[in-house]
């Protein structure tokens, strides 16, 4: 058998364009907490992908303290990717409740950055860091 010749996707890992909007985030926290992206190894139910990880909302302060903002899969294709929150974020996002903890899918790069942008701009994501700020800076 001849083969073609195989090239890589031009996609972008869920995790890069995670990585870009996150960037500037300690600066907007003048340096109290940060977003790091940590690779999930207990992995979720199947059906969530076979590539997972967290976004992690920390604080150089708290060493211990670690608050999960979303869990991320996907497979070999990298789109769709399932994104899993934490639940009053996304009834926020979403407008309602989500009682079977039912991930969101995204289909797309695009879709992808929409939806991040979204969880950021929440007013439960904004108490959470301000609060997290504020014991933050109690432990100088």
């Amino acid at each position: 058998m001849e083969w073609k010749k195989f090239t890589e996707t031009e996609k972008k890992y869920p995790e890069e364009i995670i990585s870009k909007l996150i960037k500037g985030f300690d600066n907007a926290t003048n340096g109290l907490l940060d977003i790091v992206i940590q690779e999930n190894k207990e992995y979720l139910k199947s059906g969530f992908g076979d590539f997972q990880f967290r976004l992690i909302l920390t604080s150089s302060n708290l060493s211990k303290y670690k608050f999960e903002i979303m869990k991320c899969g996907y497979n070999v294709e990298l789109y769709p990717a399932k994104i899993a929150l934490e639940d009053s974020i996304y009834e926020e996002v979403m407008g309602w409740a989500n009682p079977f903890s039912d991930p969101i899918k995204v289909e797309n790069e695009k879709e992808l950055e929409d939806m991040i942008k979204k969880i950021f701009n929440t007013k439960r994501f904004e108490e959470i860091v301000s609060g997290l700020m504020k014991i933050s800076k109690k432990f100088q």
